[in-house]
């Protein structure tokens, strides 16, 4: 097959390479990744990846509470450096996170901001529900000067 294109952009699944989020590296996550890097590399394309796109393992949710936990951001980092020892030496375009802002302000809008609204209209609730918002961006954007380090660095 010829694909007319020089660069593809793809995402990596953090629940396919590490399904708790942690821990345990699934090697057949890791293999399927190697597969496609070295099939995009045989016809002549630059693998470009993203790191996280919106798929946050359910255990960091269930177990950590998610982005609002700062051990949310120290988990990525182990993820981002599973994924740099594993395609390191052959991908060299990374983003770490596709489009950050939409990702922040939405997310915060499904969990929280509904949640609000829902809880007026069914119960009531204290007054300090903007939190979450400022909490949440602080943790996600903490993986933004990893991510230049290791486009320094490594990538």
């Amino acid at each position: 097959m010829h694909w007319q294109v020089s660069h593809y952009r793809f995402s990596l699944s953090w629940s396919r390479i590490m399904p708790l989020g942690f821990g345990a590296v699934n090697q057949a996550g890791i293999d399927f990744y190697n597969d496609f890097i070295d099939m995009l590399l045989a016809a002549n394309i630059v693998p470009m990846v993203t790191l996280y796109h919106w798929d946050l393992p359910q255990a960091i949710e269930t177990q950590f509470g998610g982005w609002p936990n700062r051990s949310t951001a120290d988990l990525f980092e182990a993820y981002a450096d599973v994924c740099y020892e594993a395609f390191g030496d052959r991908v060299s375009h990374v983003l770490n996170c596709i489009t950050i802002y939409v990702f922040v302000v939405v997310t915060f809008m499904l969990k929280y901001v509904f949640l609000y609204f829902y809880s007026l209209f069914l119960f009531s609730i204290s007054n300090d529900w903007n939190a979450p918002l400022y909490v949440h961006s602080i943790n996600v954007f903490k993986f933004y000067p990893l991510m230049h380090n290791f486009s320094k660095n490594r990538w």
